[in-house]
């Protein structure tokens, strides 16, 4: 076995299952002033099958409960802009998770590909992100998520 493929193996190996979120920052690339994506205290989670399929689920955390059901037209757009959510395949390589969408809870998201470089400190994954486009305001940034497993 090659070092590039003990180095992916030993990567999967330590993705497999569920992880849950515990921050996800933003980072404008014309400023310095991070900020909580989804406020103090998201809830969500990404898992990681062995057959390579991956998908995610995060809720801000402080989300609006509708009045009723069905929710109001308006409660409807904010439960909308308070999730994030997809699913698809992934690929490993030396530092970095690609995922391949093919679900997406925002359409322009599928059949995308979203690149998460990936470390790992003690019991906690984090995610970076190449400079991309926020799919909440349209702006340029960079992210840091954080997760502990399940």
């Amino acid at each position: 076995m090659h070092l590039k493929e003990t180095i992916v193996t030993t990567l999967k190996k330590k993705l497999l299952g569920t992880w849950r979120l515990t921050e996800w920052k933003k980072t404008p690339v014309d400023s310095d002033d991070e900020s909580d994506v989804f406020g103090s205290n998201p809830t969500g989670y990404i898992s990681y099958t062995p057959d390579d399929h991956v998908i995610v689920l995060v809720l801000h955390g402080e989300r609006v409960t509708p009045s009723k059901n069905p929710p109001t037209d308006k409660e409807k757009v904010q439960l909308f802009d308070s999730m994030f959510a997809y699913a698809g395949t992934y690929t490993i390589e030396k530092d970095r998770v690609i995922h391949k969408l093919n679900a997406s809870w925002n359409d322009l998201w599928k059949n995308t590909v979203q690149v998460r470089f990936i470390s790992f400190e003690k019991n906690k994954l984090i995610y970076t992100t190449p400079i991309t486009i926020d799919p909440m305001d349209g702006k340029s940034c960079t992210y840091k998520v954080t997760l502990v497993r399940g």
